[in-house]
């Protein structure tokens, strides 16, 4: 069912109750065996596209960035593609008091996991994504990943490892040991700032995506990723049918250009067939600020029609 929240419903609520929806309590579904349950969240303009000048500032409001906060609220991981990260730093942080007090009650982690993909290994080490004490990061390279890069990454205090191969696993099982199975989502407590396998860089194969979520389900017993760009990483992700659910926030601006990055981007060449289909969930507006925040699920391949 669709939930579209009316702006003038119940004046004895705040208008900032009014015009946003709830994502503190998402009521997600258990996670699939060999990969966390995946949600990607992203701002847009009314003509699809997600940066201005080089990053998503200028876009969204102080409430799109207080729904970002609330998405994150959910996740035990929370994962940038690198040129996000060198664009416009990345960070897991909640920040905001009732957030962090909400993660305390379901057990969590002070702030997520933050994790980041890049293959050139070419990493802004002077980012917060590097130098924070507050949460944890781990840095996801492939075999090609020059020597002198990981060099640099190894010298902001990062052990190595190489995920062990997979199989198609049992649900719960991982190299011969059982995960937990909380009794309550998002209940599982991930490793804090002591544990050496949340200051990791992990070197991936020949499926990086895949073997990336793996790793996040199986060695950081993470439940919920939340990926926050950029168009790269939502295309991959996409493509290989690994996004549940997708959240967009529309902002009230055309920002035109031939070259402007879109949501989701990709070298692929989509077809009819091969298009990911998409399933309404809820869709607010906010009349104070113009924008309409989307949550979509993802419900399998296809065009409409098709």
């Amino acid at each position: 069912m669709v939930h579209c929240a009316p702006a003038d419903e119940g004046s004895h609520h705040s208008m900032a109750e009014l015009t946003k929806p709830d994502y503190t309590a998402l009521d997600l579904p258990p996670p699939p065996a060999d990969r966390p349950y995946t949600l990607v969240n992203m701002v847009m303009s009314a003509d699809g596209k997600v940066v201005i000048e080089g990053n998503e500032q200028g876009l969204g409001s102080a409430t799109d960035r207080r729904l970002m906060r609330e998405l994150r609220s959910n996740a035990d991981v929370v994962v940038n593609g690198a040129n996000t990260l060198r664009l416009s730093g990345a960070s897991p942080r909640v920040q905001d008091d009732d957030l962090l007090a909400l993660r305390a009650a379901r057990g969590q982690s002070t702030n997520a996991i933050a994790a980041v993909l890049s293959a050139s290994g070419d990493l802004p080490l002077e980012r917060v994504f590097f130098t924070a004490d507050d949460f944890d990061a781990v840095v996801y390279v492939i075999e090609s990943t020059p020597d002198e890069q990981r060099e640099a990454i190894s010298a902001t205090g990062r052990s190595w490892m190489r995920p062990i191969p997979q199989t198609t696993p049992s649900a719960g099982v991982r190299s011969g040991c059982i995960l937990p199975r909380p009794s309550r989502p998002y209940s599982s407590k991930l490793p804090g700032s002591s544990s050496a396998s949340s200051r990791q860089v992990v070197v991936l194969g020949s499926d990086p995506v895949p073997e990336m979520l793996r790793h996040m389900r199986h060695e950081l017993a993470a439940e919920v990723l939340l990926v926050e760009g950029g168009p790269a990483m939502n295309g991959e992700l996409f493509r290989l049918g690994l996004v549940d659910e997708f959240f967009l926030t529309l902002g009230p601006v055309v920002v035109s250009g031939d070259v402007t990055l879109s949501a989701v981007a990709g070298a692929f060449t989509p077809t009819i067939d091969t298009v990911s289909r998409l399933e309404l969930v809820s869709a607010v507006p906010n009349p104070e600020t113009s924008e309409l925040y989307l949550r979509y699920r993802v419900v399998g391949s296809g065009a409409i029609g098709g």
